[in-house]
């Protein structure tokens, strides 16, 4: 597997790929997705296989879901009620903040992953088909 640089996390892209599963020790501040594959949206796009996104040492850790019945956002306890993403359907990655957002695998709701202050590592193996 590849490192992606930090510099990159931005251009980075997930929609169409499920998540596999997901590892969170809350305790030990550690969330580890497993992903089918991601895009990096540079040079014209670069395909990504099979990776991992890591977050470890948070600060702060938060997910939510948008009941649209009640129009609502739904706050959840992280480390009690973790509903996994089915894929990551949209990204923000700033200096100190990752939005990760998507529909939950469980319940199906719009649901918002959001994590501040973390070490991020991502990890993907190259380009499928390029050896």
């Amino acid at each position: 597997m590849e490192k992606i640089k930090k510099s990159l996390l931005p251009y980075l892209s997930f929609h169409d790929y499920p998540i596999e599963s997901i590892e969170l020790l809350y305790k030990e501040k550690r969330l580890k997705f497993f992903i089918d594959g991601a895009y990096l949206d540079i040079n014209n796009g670069i395909f990504l296989g099979k990776g991992t996104l890591t977050f470890a040492n948070w600060e702060s850790i938060s997910m939510k879901k948008y009941d649209f019945r009640i129009k609502k956002w739904i706050q959840i306890n992280v480390a009690e009620n973790m509903d996994p993403l089915d894929e990551i359907c949209e990204s923000s990655f700033s200096k100190s903040r990752v939005i990760l957002s998507g529909f939950a695998k469980n319940c199906g709701l719009w649901m918002e992953w959001e994590i501040t202050h973390a070490k991020i590592v991502a990890e993907f193996e190259p380009e499928p088909g390029l050896d």
